[in-house]
C-alpha cells in the first residue's frame, strides 16, 4: 500500500464514537505529505485506543496461539495488558502465561485447544525432519549459490507442487484470513455455541488428501508440477524429502528392546510436533499401535515412515491443547 498525500483529505473529519464521545480530527491548514503522515498516524493510535480495539485483537489473538473459545475473563486479562497503546510484547506474554492456557487439565476438555492450520501442521513437521532438497544455496557449482548470503546455512530450494490440504501459504482468498474467527461447525460444536475458526479450511475429502501429501512426502514425491524444461534442475534434484537421521540416531543409542527403542522414537515425536499429548491423554491405543508398529519393521527406513506417518496422522497432531 502507498500514501499518496496529493489525495488526502486534509479537512476537519469525525472519526467515531467511543464510549459516547466523539474522535474529532480537526483541519489541516499546511496541507503537507509530512502533516498528512503524521494524521494518519494519529488515526491509527485513535483506532489502537478505541475501548472495543483491545478485546477484539485479544481475543483473536488468543484463537490463534492458545484455545478457539477463550473464557471472558481470559479475554480481559490480555485486552488489560493490551492498555490504550496496543503493546504486543505484554499481550503475547499475558496470552502464553495466562493460567487459563497453561492449566494442565485442559488436556482433557472437549472445549479447550484448537484445531491447527494446516499449513501449520506441515511446517512442523518440515522443520523437526530438517527437509530439504539436493539443490543446495551452499553448492558452489549451483546457479544459486551467488544467493548463499540472503539464507541460512545449509538451506535448500523447495519447490514443491499445489497441496490442497486446505491451506497455501500467501494464499488467503481476501485479506479477513483463510477463515472467519466466529465460524462453527455443524454438529456437536455449534449446538454448544462454541468456535472452531481453522475448522473453516476442513472437508472430509481434504482430511484423506492431506494424509496422502504426507505419504507422499515420506517417498520423495513432492516436486513441482510445472515442466522441467524451463528448469536448472531435474526432478530428482528439487524433490522434497525428510531427514531420518534425528529418529534413527535416538533408536540407536537408545539402550534397551525395539519395543524401548519405538517408545523412544514415538514420544520424541509426539513432545516435539503434539506437545506430549499422546503420552498424556486417554488415547493409548494410538501410541501402543505407533510403538508396535515401528518396533515390528525391520529395517531403518520403514520404522521412519511408520513413525512420521503415524504421528502426522494421529487427532493428537490436528488438534493443539
Amino acid at each position: 500500500m502507498k500514501f499518496f498525500d496529493v489525495k488526502h483529505d486534509y479537512g476537519a473529519k469525525t472519526l467515531f464514537t467511543d464510549n459516547g464521545t466523539p474522535v474529532l480530527m480537526p483541519a489541516i491548514s499546511n496541507t503537507t505529505a509530512a502533516n498528512a503522515d503524521a494524521e494518519l498516524i494519529a488515526v491509527i493510535d485513535a483506532l489502537v485506543s478505541h475501548q472495543t480495539t483491545a478485546p477484539f485483537i485479544s481475543r483473536q489473538l488468543i484463537q490463534r496461539f492458545v484455545t478457539s473459545n477463550p473464557s471472558a475473563g481470559y479475554i480481559e486479562r490480555v485486552a488489560t495488558a493490551f492498555g490504550s497503546k496496543g503493546d504486543l510484547t505484554a499481550v503475547l506474554k499475558a496470552i502464553l502465561l495466562d493460567p487459563e492456557a497453561r492449566n494442565p487439565n485442559v488436556v482433557n476438555s472437549s472445549s479447550f485447544g484448537k484445531l491447527k492450520e494446516p499449513i501449520l501442521q506441515l511446517t512442523a513437521t518440515l522443520r523437526l525432519l530438517q527437509a530439504a532438497s539436493q539443490v543446495s544455496f551452499d553448492n558452489s557449482t549451483s546457479p544459486l549459490y551467488p544467493l548463499r548470503d540472503a539464507y541460512e546455512e545449509d538451506a535448500s530450494l523447495m519447490r514443491i507442487e499445489p497441496l490442497n490440504i486446505g491451506q497455501r501459504s500467501l494464499g488467503s482468498a481476501s485479506v479477513f484470513n483463510f477463515y472467519l474467527p466466529d465460524f462453527s461447525p455443524s454438529g456437536a460444536l455449534s449446538s454448544q455455541s462454541l468456535v472452531a475458526p481453522e475448522f473453516q479450511l476442513v472437508t472430509e475429502a481434504q482430511i484423506f488428501t492431506t494424509m496422502n501429501k504426507y505419504n507422499r512426502l515420506l517417498n520423495g514425491n513432492l516436486v513441482p508440477n510445472r515442466p522441467f524444461n524451463y528448469s536448472d534442475f531435474t526432478a530428482e534434484q528439487l524433490q522434497v524429502k525428510l531427514k531420518p537421521d534425528r529418529l534413527l540416531t535416538l533408536w540407536q543409542n537408545t539402550v534397551g528392546s525395539n519395543t524401548v527403542k519405538a517408545e523412544a522414537v514415538v514420544d520424541y515425536l509426539d513432545f516435539y510436533l503434539n506437545a506430549g499429548q499422546l503420552k498424556v491423554t486417554n488415547n493409548s491405543g494410538t501410541r501402543d499401535a505407533l510403538i508396535q508398529a515401528i518396533s515390528g519393521s525391520d529395517n531403518d527406513i520403514t520404522r521412519f515412515e511408520n513413525a512420521v506417518y503415524g504421528v502426522n496422522t494421529c487427532p493428537e497432531f490436528l488438534i493443539q491443547q
